[in-house]
């Protein structure tokens, strides 16, 4: 700060020395102040106001003394002290004045400075901008063809900085031939007009590879419409049009799916107008596309002034869930799926729903079809069940006769050759039982009539019948026959004792028949525990007889299915055995499994579920127990027969009375309830069909007049209907209990014989 100062003052001092040497050069005197005046003015100008006012007291003191009086310091003039006085105002003025024309600079410097900066911020912003947004411009002087671009425009175009002359020849060649006229026409045009264009074209990079530009120009003029300027900005658009093609692309193709799906497909609005459909809707309606938009599709498809009550669409303006329907449209003629699915805006409201309509007249024929065939299939299963139910029923009574009389022919004497033919005709017959009795399993099967009893059981008693009755076979083929039961097999348990024994008896019955030599086997042991608390058993049956060839196992367990079925087979059968048997096992919920190879022999297991029984019943307390003999003393049990087929008839007189009966035969239900009140009998064996009275009405009118009188008397059902409903039926009618035809006598007797024991144990019914 000093030194500006110091520099007023010796300026000063210069401006005195130079003043003299003016005027020794121009060889007299100069006015007192002609350099001073000067020196005061650039002095204020260049170091401020202090330093301009220190030049101009040095300089009227430098006067004063040097020039005015040489002498000293003084005044001798008052025009001297006019004109010191002026001089030092006119310096202090002219400082003050070139103070502030100092500040005014300064003030100004620092304002442009600023704008500088801020343009050159601006600038930058720009430039950041234009190079995020993939912006070029350019700014060419037409006057002086100067050209000021930005780097982006270059990048956009694929050169490197500075590579771009951006003259329009070489701008030209960078624009894809095929839009080339289109965009020199852009650039001709905003010089025509004025006005600025714009536009977009495809460039082809140094690589080959194709961009998209947008582009706008525009022309700046003077007054007297002389171009001055070319100004433009370029956009890299090459990402939207990728985009755009995209969304066009998938336009198309939803289009073309859209028209293409069979499907009817309407979009419907708010209030039921349609709003668009496919062309499969269009042709349904037998218009174009365009003039089913509009339309009420309640109008437009069912021709009513109304939505019908079953409308979907309805439905889904109502609740806004998704909906179908089967319909009928009769204007369409035929049957429609109609589904339909809310349709929501961007602010999630519901504005119509998407209208899907599917034809199914076709299913609808074809399940028609289907149900008629499965009604006719039905119907054909139900006949050929109803006759082989009738067939074995047919086949049941005279089968009664037969083996009646053999059994009676085998009670007599005969001679050895007698004996054993008939004893191959009671062979004959009860394998025809057997195959009756298959059938009639099956005929139950297939009736959804075949059930389990729940009873308490012995595994061991189920094994040894099983053995007892194919210990002979086995013995006469000189086979190994044994059977073992773990310790651990629970001696009382829950399941069907007659079907299990079935189910043994077939299994072990095959393994006896088709093994020639070695051993049959059957084990039982104990398995773990089922989720509902049931104890698992195994039973295997093991044989080494011929087995199974692999091609041939897959007919094991269907109806009528033989591994050999030719004419020529070595083995009889008729293939429903083990049918039944799965259809058994899996009834008590086991499973059925089996391992054969062909030579060597076939194992057959099956597991099923038991619950365990608190204790067995004891033999004595089972209705096919060994009987007590009635005592000597008391009387011949009295026994009333009804019975219409005479040889039936015949055969049961003979049988009962071998067994110590007293027999009287009658043939209708009529002469039941004649006899009955007439005489004194101990039990009424009643067959179940008999002409004009059957046995269910003989039996409801003897309950009838005994709750009248009172009394019982045993009512034992005889039918050639094996069904498990027709036992329950006699039951059902006042019967005491059931026999099926043909009649097993021995079973008979001993039945017989424990209704009576127990008629005799009653308080006040002697026998």
């Amino acid at each position: 700060m000093y030194a500006r100062y110091v520099g007023a003052l010796l300026a000063a001092v210069a401006a005195l020395l130079l003043r003299w040497g003016l005027e020794s050069l121009a060889g007299g005197s100069l006015p007192h102040y002609v350099i001073f005046y000067p020196g005061v003015i650039i002095v204020a100008l260049a170091a401020g106001l202090g330093p301009g006012i220190v030049f101009t007291a040095t300089a009227a003191l430098l006067a004063d003394y040097y020039i005015l009086h040489p002498t000293g310091f003084g005044i001798a003039h008052p025009a001297d002290a006019l004109g010191l006085a002026l001089f030092s105002a006119m310096g202090i003025f002219m400082s003050v004045v070139a103070e502030r024309l100092h500040r005014s600079h300064d003030r100004l410097e620092a304002a442009v400075a600023e704008r500088t900066q801020a343009l050159h911020h601006k600038e930058e912003r720009l430039r950041l901008a234009q190079q995020a947004a993939r912006i070029g411009s350019f700014d060419l002087n037409l006057q002086t063809g100067l050209n000021r671009w930005t780097p982006e425009l270059e990048a956009m175009y694929g050169l490197e900085p500075g590579e771009f002359g951006m003259t329009q020849p070489a701008w030209e060649n960078l624009v894809h031939p095929e839009n080339r006229a289109e965009a020199i026409n852009l650039v001709n045009k905003t010089f025509a007009t004025g006005e600025p264009v714009e536009g977009e074209w495809r460039v082809v990079w140094p690589d080959g590879s194709e961009h998209w530009i947008f582009g706008r120009f525009q022309v700046y003029r003077d007054a007297a419409g002389t171009p001055l300027r070319l100004t433009g900005v370029n956009i890299d658009i090459t990402e939207r049009k990728q985009a755009e093609e995209e969304l066009r692309r998938s336009r198309d193709e939803w289009e073309l799916t859209f028209n293409s799906v069979p499907d009817l497909i309407a979009i419907i609005d708010d209030r039921h107008r349609i709003a668009r459909v496919n062309r499969a809707m269009a042709e349904q309606l037998g218009r174009a596309p365009g003039d089913c938009v509009g339309l009420h599709c309640y109008q437009a498809i069912h021709g009513s002034i109304l939505p019908p009550e079953f409308c979907p669409h309805s439905r889904t303006l109502d609740d806004g869930e998704e909906h179908a329907e089967e319909v009928f449209v009769e204007s369409m003629g035929g049957d429609f799926l109609v589904s339909t699915t809310p349709l929501l805006n961007q602010e999630g409201r519901m504005t119509g729903s998407v209208h899907v309509a599917r034809d199914i007249s076709e299913r609808k024929r074809s399940e028609e079809e289907l149900r008629r065939a499965k009604e006719a299939a039905e119907a054909a299963t139900r006949t050929k069940s109803l006759f082989l139910a009738n067939m074995s029923h047919e086949l049941r009574t005279p089968m009664t006769g037969v083996i009646g009389m053999l059994d009676l022919v085998l009670t007599g004497n005969l001679e050895k050759e007698q004996r054993e033919c008939i004893e191959i005709a009671q062979t004959s017959a009860l394998s025809l039982i057997r195959l009756l009795n298959d059938i009639l399993d099956l005929t139950k099967i297939e009736m959804g009539k075949f059930s389990i009893e729940e009873q308490p059981l012995s595994i061991r008693q189920c094994v040894e019948t099983t053995y007892n009755i194919l210990l002979p076979v086995a013995k006469g083929k000189e086979l190994a026959f044994v059977f073992t039961v773990a310790d651990d097999v629970p001696e009382a348990l829950i399941g069907d004792q007659v079907r299990l024994n079935q189910v043994l008896t077939n299994l072990a019955g095959n393994a006896v028949k088709f093994t020639e030599k070695g051993e049959v086997a059957i084990r039982v042991v104990s398995g773990g525990s089922t989720p509902g608390g049931k104890r698992e058993v195994t039973f295997t049956v093991a044989d080494t007889g011929i087995g199974i060839p692999e091609d041939k196992q897959h007919l094991l367990f269907g109806v009528f299915s033989q591994v050999d079925a030719s004419h020529s087979r070595s083995y009889c059968g008729s293939g429903l055995g083990l049918a039944i048997s799965k259809e058994i096992v899996e009834r008590m919920g086991g499973t059925i499994t089996f391992t054969s190879e062909a030579g060597q022999g076939s194992t057959f297991s099956c597991t099923i579920p038991f619950s365990e029984a608190d204790a067995f019943p004891a033999a004595g307390e089972k209705a096919a127990a060994g009987i007590a003999p009635i005592p000597a003393e008391q009387r011949k049990p009295r026994l009333l027969v009804a019975e219409d087929d005479q040889v039936i008839s015949q055969v049961l007189d003979l049988m009962f009375k071998r067994a110590h009966f007293d027999v009287d035969l009658v043939d209708s239900g009529h002469k039941v309830l004649e006899m009955w009140e007439t005489g004194r009998y101990d039990l009424i064996l009643m067959d179940v069909q008999m002409p004009l009275m059957n046995g269910f009405e003989a039996t409801a009118a003897i309950r009838e007049k005994e709750r009248a009188s009172g009394g019982h008397i045993p009512i034992v059902a005889m039918t050639a209907h094996a069904l498990k409903e027709d036992e329950d039926r006699c039951l059902a009618a006042g019967m005491d209990s059931y026999i099926s035809k043909p009649i097993d006598f021995r079973k008979s007797v001993q039945l017989i014989e424990a209704i009576l024991i127990k008629q005799r144990d009653l308080p006040g019914k002697p026998v």
